[in-house]
């Protein structure tokens, strides 16, 4: 959702952002963690990821990564005047009832009452739809506190939600280590892949899921990319894919306006189902 916009704010146009106040421990205590300083994670599992990231982006892959930052920097002056002027609730890519069967409890293989965590929720409705579908704790949970702020206010005290302001590429000091059994990831991930933070983000959702926990990644990236960037050795035990129609425009002009739509790019995205 919108947090797509602080992402290109904070970390692709350097934007100036105010530091983000630490949320409260969920499930724990961490002491704090220095931040990672532009390294890949330590982890096997994110080394091998960041190199795949290397080879697609430096190398020509994907268009390159330079033709990605070059049309970015386009549209750099209608993302910052958007992230400041959206107001109610927006949606990337598609809309929950376009998803809605891949959250069933019997598709997931867990329950109503397993935790789950919505990352980079922006102001989308989506946090709201699943706990309307049954499920019973949905943290939310964003790196821009003006979004949090924004939903916060929108629904109250709503039983079994919760909005947490935190950065998930390293949120050691926030949540502890396989405290979710569903990770929700709407594009987040799409946000970050143009540098090494989508690695660090990979590998926190690892080390946040329970054992046989499920990470549910909805993505407009081609789906050749993802399914090499996701089939990381020693990570998840499977990844399934699932076509679906994209049914939600980008608020600015694509950054690849001339793609097909068979590269990924055009009338659909995917659901990458991870399993762990």
């Amino acid at each position: 959702g919108v947090h797509f916009f602080s992402c290109i704010r904070a970390r692709v146009l350097a934007l100036p952002s105010p530091p983000a106040p630490r949320a409260a421990p969920i499930r724990g205590t961490r002491p704090p963690q220095a931040r990672r300083s532009g390294s890949c994670s330590r982890s096997t599992g994110g080394s091998i990821l960041c190199g795949e990231f290397r080879h697609f982006f430096w190398t020509g892959g994907d268009q390159g990564y330079r033709d990605m930052a070059s049309l970015m920097s386009q549209s750099a002056d209608d993302l910052r005047e958007l992230a400041d002027t959206v107001h109610g609730t927006y949606e990337w890519i598609v809309s929950y009832d376009k998803l809605a069967a891949f959250f069933s409890p019997a598709f997931l293989k867990t329950s109503y009452e397993g935790r789950m965590m919505n990352i980079g929720c922006g102001t989308s409705q989506l946090s709201s739809d699943l706990a309307s579908s049954g499920y019973r704790h949905i943290v939310s949970v964003d790196i821009d506190e003006k979004q949090i702020e924004a939903m916060k206010e929108r629904y109250g005290e709503r039983e079994g939600m919760t909005w947490v302001v935190a950065d998930m590429t390293d949120a050691r000091d926030t949540f502890e280590d396989g405290s979710f059994e569903i990770v929700v990831d709407k594009a987040t991930f799409d946000a970050l892949i143009c540098n090494d933070e989508a690695s660090h983000l990979f590998t926190e959702v690892h080390r946040i899921l329970s054992e046989g926990g499920v990470y549910i990644l909805i993505s407009f990236r081609p789906r050749p990319l993802m399914e090499k960037l996701l089939d990381v050795p020693g990570m998840f035990t499977s990844v399934e894919v699932h076509e679906i129609p994209r049914d939600c425009a980008a608020p600015v002009a694509p950054l690849r306006p001339s793609a097909a739509p068979e590269e990924g790019y055009g009338s659909h995205g995917h659901v990458y189902v991870l399993r762990r």
